[in-house]
């Protein structure tokens, strides 16, 4: 029994990172921001930190940070100008990002990964340090009122659709 413990008491204590602590959920209204919250105290350097969703491609992330630098090469163009980090640097363990201005399509589970300064593994090989699932609401309605006889400006938009034929396109039976 003994030899059987010493191992376990390494995999434990000698794995680069620790494991998720359990799947949070935040549900938050579309339009607001978030903060996806995480922290590990036994994290003083980071040499990469990765959130990622799991519905994203192999060679997708929701924000990468490397050498003290965010990374955007591989960040889907959904998430370029929302993610940031919270305190602009990874400081005191605190690996939480700020996604602005939510969108329903943001719904779904986050994921956090780091490689600390000196580790010799990969990141697809660390374990999450946090699991977040995020579920984003349609905002609630905007109540207009107005006294009779007073004027009120209703929110609207306007969608201009261009569509562009070519000659082959519009002519096509006679070119045939």
């Amino acid at each position: 029994m003994w030899p059987f413990g010493s191992v376990l008491f390494l995999v434990l204590v000698g794995s680069p990172v620790s494991g998720t602590s359990g799947l949070k959920t935040i549900t938050v209204k579309a339009g607001e921001n978030v903060i996806l919250p995480c922290r590990d105290p036994n994290i003083n350097q980071v040499s990469v930190l990765e959130w990622n969703r799991t519905d994203l491609q192999e060679n997708e992330y929701v924000f990468f940070y490397r050498s003290g630098e965010p990374f955007l090469a591989g960040q889907p163009e959904s998430f370029k100008n929302r993610v940031f980090l919270k305190n602009n640097q990874t400081k005191d363990g605190d690996l939480s990002v700020v996604l602005k201005n939510l969108k329903i399509e943001d719904s779904g589970t986050y994921k956090s990964r780091v490689l600390k300064t000196g580790t010799k593994i990969s990141l697809s090989q660390t374990l999450p340090i946090c699991s977040i699932h995020l579920v984003v609401s349609p905002p609630d309605p905007k109540i207009i009122s107005a006294e009779p006889g007073e004027d009120i400006i209703l929110p609207s938009s306007i969608c201009l659709c261009v569509l562009q034929e070519t000659q082959e396109e519009r002519f096509g039976e006679l070119l045939l």
